[in-house]
């Protein structure tokens, strides 16, 4: 597997070259094997992020992962330099050769010092960039070819420059926050594990989502539903989302499970709608809507879906509550939540010459009273 002479190098995909005591005669400690693997995971990155501000509106293609198979084809002399070579013909090819050139071109940027926090590039935010080069002792040192047309013909990580450049810089470059919204998603489940509450969602724009879900009731919906990505219903999952910065990490909490052609699903994204209310949002006053209110509202929507009534009307009240409402000339029925622990149902029947307001403990208690009202709302 040892060979000596630059030719290999010129033809290969990438090299790395190794010098310290070490990778003399070509050595490669095995936990150096970790940089390769490091810089591999670099570049599918900064492809992927290519990809896709070149198509702002696809998925990034499984395929161009799975693409980028490379293989340790040789170490060569000189102390040690891995050659990694590319497996086959992709349709990314030269995708591949421009992922790689930025990663390169960062790794110079930073071994340099002229690269500020406020410009790193999101897509290599990640563990393998910050550890890249951790594996190196004292002395030794890491050669990165440099891009093309500069000055120099590599780039030196050493533990040195680690210290004085990378970890200072990691230190200054923000991670995206981490949140939790309220919203909806549209997709087809392809996994459900009842027994922990757990399942998967197949997305257009996000992929495959990992998502929970409390409801006992929510089980038979995402079992009804289940299939794989091409086959199964489309639905629409409402409730809880993770975020991280502006990407949806997970459905931490589904409360809402229905397929698109159920008669409720313009209620759930109109529910999802009001959830993105700030204060101020009623000419300088309104209160925003709190996230267990927000989930009690969903849990009322699946009740009123489960009554079998006809889909409400949903206000946001200024006082940061929800109204549920059916209106018209012969009846008024609401269902309004003023706080995550109070429901107020009011009722003016045809028949009725004044209406009548109680307050309902639980959603559970809620069922008995929608039921009074089937025969006005009934779907």
């Amino acid at each position: 597997m040892t060979k000596t002479g630059p030719a290999s190098i010129e033809v290969a995909f990438a090299s790395l070259r190794l010098n310290g005591a070490r990778f003399d005669n070509a050595k490669l400690p095995v936990e150096t094997l970790e940089e390769i693997i490091r810089y591999k995971q670099l570049i599918i990155a900064a492809v992927e992020d290519l990809w896709q501000k070149e198509h702002p509106q696809e998925d990034v293609p499984e395929s161009i992962k799975e693409g980028l198979q490379l293989s340790l084809t040789e170490v060569i002399e000189g102390s040690s330099i891995p050659l990694l070579e590319r497996q086959g013909d992709s349709d990314f090819d030269d995708l591949y050769d421009d992922g790689k050139d930025v990663v390169d071109q960062l790794l110079r940027s930073v071994s340099e010092g002229k690269l500020e926090a406020e410009a790193f590039p999101q897509w290599a935010n990640m563990a393998s960039f910050w550890d890249f080069g951790s594996s190196l002792l004292a002395d030794e040192e890491m050669q990165v070819p440099a891009p093309f047309e500069t000055h120099s013909h590599y780039v030196s990580i050493t533990t040195v420059s680690r210290a004085q450049k990378l970890l200072p810089l990691k230190q200054k470059v923000r991670s995206p926050e981490r949140s939790e919204i309220f919203s909806s998603l549209e997709g087809r489940v392809i996994a459900l594990h009842a027994e922990n509450r757990n399942f998967e969602l197949w997305t257009r724009n996000l992929g495959a989502l990992k998502g929970r879900f409390k409801a006992a009731n929510i089980t038979g919906d995402l079992r009804q539903n289940l299939g794989n990505s091409t086959e199964a219903p489309e639905v629409l999952v409402l409730g809880r989302l993770a975020v991280k910065g502006q990407a949806i990490e997970k459905i931490r909490e589904a409360t809402l499970v229905i397929e698109l052609t159920d008669p409720f699903v313009g209620t759930a994204r109109r529910l999802a709608e009001i959830s993105r209310l700030d204060d101020g949002w009623l000419d300088g006053a309104g209160s925003s809507i709190k996230m267990e209110v927000l989930r009690l509202g969903s849990r009322v929507l699946s009740a009123i879906r489960d009554a079998k009534l006809t889909p409400p009307n949903i206000f946001p009240t200024e006082e940061g509550g929800l109204s549920f409402e059916w209106a018209t000339g012969e009846y008024v029925l609401s269902v309004e939540l003023e706080s995550p622990s109070t429901i107020i149902v009011y009722s003016l029947m045809p028949d009725d010459t004044s209406g009548s307001e109680v307050v309902i403990a639980t959603v559970d208690d809620l069922h008995e009273k929608l039921q009074t009202w089937k025969g006005v709302l009934c779907a």
